[in-house]
C-alpha cells in the first residue's frame, strides 16, 4: 500500500498534512490508519504502555532535547513535555506526502521556520474534531494518569480556539475508517492545486 501511495504521488509536490487538536481526538489513530509515511518527533513525556521507540516517538529526557534543540524545525511546549521534530526526519521522508501530529504553537514555529530556511515544504493544516464530552473516557482507556487528565483536559480550550484557523476540519465522530476517508478525501483535493 505503501509503495502504491508514492508511485500514486510522483507527479505531485509532496505535502506536509499536519493534524491538530485535543489531546485523545484521533490524531494518532489516524495518522497510523491512513497509510502515508509520517513524522516521528522527539518528546520529553514518558512512553505510554505499547508505544514503540522510534514509531511513536524519541522519548528523551529534557536535556536531551535541549542538546539537539538547534536541529530542530519544529518545537513547542505542550502540557508539560516538549515535542519537536528534526529536518533530518523531514529529509527521510520527503520522496511522498507526510502525516504530521502537532499542536498549533508548533505549526505556527516550524511553518516560519521552513520559510526561513527556504524548505520545499507545503504545511496543510487541519482540525480534528470530537466531541469534548468524549475526550475525558478516551484518555480513561488509553490508561492516562489522572495528572494527566487533567492536565490535558485543561488545555481543551486553548485547542478547541483553532479549530477556525485551520484550512480543513475532519469530524472524528464516528468511525477511524470514516475519518481516514476524510483524510483522503482533502489530500486528493491539495494535490489538485
Amino acid at each position: 500500500m505503501q509503495k502504491m501511495r508514492e508511485k500514486s504521488m510522483q507527479n505531485h509536490s509532496n505535502k506536509l498534512f499536519c493534524l491538530i487538536g485535543p489531546s485523545s481526538s484521533g490524531k494518532d489513530a489516524i495518522k497510523f490508519a491512513s497509510g502515508y509515511p509520517y513524522v516521528v518527533s522527539y518528546r520529553t513525556r514518558k512512553k505510554r504502555v505499547g508505544e514503540i521507540e522510534g514509531k511513536d516517538g524519541y522519548f528523551i529526557d529534557v536535556e536531551g532535547f535541549h542538546e539537539i534543540e538547534s536541529e530542530l524545525i519544529a518545537k513547542t511546549y505542550y502540557c508539560g513535555n516538549y515535542y519537536g521534530v528534526t529536518k533530518k526526519e523531514l529529509d527521510r521522508l520527503s520522496s511522498s506526502h507526510m502525516i504530521y501530529v502537532i499542536d498549533w504553537e508548533g505549526y505556527q514555529y516550524m511553518k516560519a521556520m521552513i520559510s526561513k530556511e527556504d524548505l520545499p515544504i507545503d504545511m496543510v493544516s487541519i482540525y480534528i474534531n470530537i466531541n469534548p464530552n468524549d475526550l475525558k473516557e478516551r484518555m480513561i482507556k488509553q490508561n492516562r494518569t489522572e495528572t494527566e487528565i487533567e492536565e490535558r483536559l485543561q488545555q481543551l480550550d486553548q485547542d478547541i480556539s483553532v479549530k477556525s484557523k485551520c484550512k480543513y476540519i475532519i469530524n472524528n465522530k464516528t468511525t477511524l475508517e470514516n475519518a481516514v476517508k476524510q483524510l483522503n478525501k482533502i489530500i486528493q483535493l491539495e494535490e489538485l492545486q
